[in-house]
């Protein structure tokens, strides 16, 4: 994981008809775009704001459906008002690591399953076995689960696909990243696209309307999954 100070901050890039939110460590990626926003007549804007301000934030503001919140952008600081409360802080100096060209555009296979079903499971495997979770995707239809420790033994499971389309693949991922990512996912199914061994696995929520993204880099192991 990288350790840049940059990357401690979530990327806020405004201009007249997108707002685009980006997350990275240097092995997760997480990306939310707004698309055909009201034009709102200002300079387009592309500024980093510090990670433990917005996890504060959203601690502390009303979420309710009726609810807004107002946010200014200064030189170096941002500020966020909703309902009385003001939270200011200082914005993040450098510049954001440049990731449209993380994001595979061709994909080898793709896969969809129900979103809870697959985080009952990297849970369990998550705690019964190593930091390394082996997902496997069969012709059969299947999603295999399997991570392996010298102490524990081997922790397999099984998942049925609602929906496969193209090669068997085979990968090894850091299972507490995979855990967070689908805890972040808010649909009923997701999609899981394979663009190869060495590119990042995508995983999307199934909605149309959202344009949610996530990306996991894959671990290297000894047999070259």
């Amino acid at each position: 994981m990288e350790t840049r100070p940059v990357l401690t901050g979530v990327s806020l890039q405004i201009d007249n008809q997108n707002i685009r939110v980006v997350a990275t460590d240097g092995i997760r990626l997480a990306q939310h775009v707004v698309e055909n926003v009201e034009d709102y007549g200002a300079s387009p804007l592309n500024v980093i704001i510090p990670g433990s301000t917005l996890e504060d934030l959203l601690k502390i503001i009303n979420d309710d459906e009726g609810s807004s919140t107002q946010i200014e952008i200064g030189q170096n600081q941002i500020r966020f008002i909703s309902d009385g409360l003001r939270v200011q802080s200082a914005l993040l100096e450098g510049t954001y690591p440049y990731v449209d060209n993380l994001i595979p555009q061709v994909y080898i296979s793709e896969v969809i399953v129900k979103t809870e079903r697959l985080l009952r499971v990297v849970e369990r495997i998550a705690i019964l076995a190593g930091e390394s979770v082996t997902l496997g995707v069969y012709p059969s239809g299947i999603l295999h689960l399997i991570s392996r420790t010298a102490d524990v033994g081997e922790a397999k499971e099984e998942i049925p696909l609602e929906y496969l389309e193209g090669e068997y693949f085979r990968v090894a991922f850091n299972g507490k990243y995979f855990r967070d990512i689908l805890r972040a996912i808010d649909s009923d199914r997701l999609r899981i696209r394979f663009a190869g061994k060495e590119r990042p696995l995508v995983i999307q929520p199934v909605d149309m309307t959202s344009s949610t993204l996530f990306l996991i880099t894959p671990m290297r192991t000894q047999d070259g999954g």
